[in-house]
């Protein structure tokens, strides 16, 4: 029950919401943009972001489903930025996104449904979030690159840039696994009643 409910508040509010997309992409330059330039200046920030995001602009033209805008279909990509992609990739810090953990109904099952409706309904669950899905692993690849290219030219180890990026994911992107929640929202009870707060309550979090 509490997997449907979820299902039903994500396809209510955010299903095939375009405009929600496009509010997704503004959490690099609002939360993103401002720890990167308080640790590397203005300048080189700027710097940085554009070319990430010249490089997922380059992904946005490929073909490819649930794949489209995915830097790691790039034939032709530098090495660093394919090295901080996998590297994220292995931590679970790029595909797992808000859309996608309300989509699954807060750690639900996975297994395709037996039912013919059952399956219509996680169909619709999976692909009505499509878009706000791709804009927020756009985010997280855009601040992954970024970050990993700042961190080296200050003069970080691999490793530390490594560990750099994925702090700065969580605190700029957030952590949206279920582990993550606060007890109270892990429950059935729980995760209904706080639908649609896990942001609010990361952001509340993350400023204070």
């Amino acid at each position: 029950i509490a997997n449907a409910l979820t299902q039903l508040g994500f396809a209510n509010f955010l299903g095939f919401s375009l405009s929600q997309g496009l509010l997704n992409l503004t959490q690099v330059p609002l939360l993103t943009y401002p720890a990167l330039a308080a640790k590397f200046g203005e300048a080189k920030t700027h710097a940085a972001l554009r070319g990430a995001y010249a490089k997922v602009g380059r992904a946005l033209t490929k073909k490819g489903g649930e794949t489209w805008g995915d830097v790691r279909t790039l034939e032709n990509l530098d090495d660093d930025s394919r090295r901080i992609l996998k590297a994220m990739e292995e931590r679970g810090k790029l595909d797992l996104t808000m859309a996608l953990d309300l989509v699954r109904g807060g750690a639900g099952p996975q297994a395709p449904g037996r039912h013919v409706a059952t399956r219509a309904a996680q169909w619709v669950g999976r692909y009505s979030g499509w878009f706000n899905h791709i804009s927020e692993a756009a985010n997280r690849q855009v601040t992954a690159i970024a970050g990993y290219k700042l961190a080296l030219g200050q003069g970080m180890s691999r490793d530390q840039a490594v560990d750099y990026v994925a702090k700065l994911l969580d605190d700029s992107q957030f952590n949206y696994a279920f582990s993550n929640r606060p007890r109270l929202l892990m429950s059935n009870a729980g995760r209904v009643i706080g639908l649609m707060h896990t942001f609010a309550i990361n952001a509340m979090y993350r400023i204070g």
